[in-house]
């Protein structure tokens, strides 16, 4: 939980980035996108939000950029992740 949120500047993903510097997943904002960039150090930090699973044009935001989706994240016993951000377009996974 941020403090006063995040405005996504591209998209919800690089805002994530900008505010966490490390690698991170949100779905707050109901769009799925990923963000990814090697710091100097060399290290790639990776950030995703993801669609939702709930009404498209909720009252309080009719005009939105939503979409369905989900995400699986497995994690290996060293540490290391690997994120499946999962779109669903007109009642199909893709």
């Amino acid at each position: 939980e941020w403090y006063g949120g995040f405005a996504p500047p591209v998209n919800p993903a690089r805002g994530l980035f900008l505010k966490a510097k490390e690698s991170a997943l949100v779905g707050h904002h109901h769009r799925t996108s990923e963000h990814t960039e090697k710091t100097l150090g060399g290290k790639v930090v990776a950030c995703h939000s993801t669609g939702c699973l709930c009404g498209l044009e909720p009252e309080y935001a009719p005009y939105n950029n939503y979409n369905h989706g989900f995400a699986f994240v497995e994690v290996g016993k060293d540490g290391s992740y690997e994120v499946e951000n999962i779109k669903i377009i007109n009642y199909k996974i893709v």
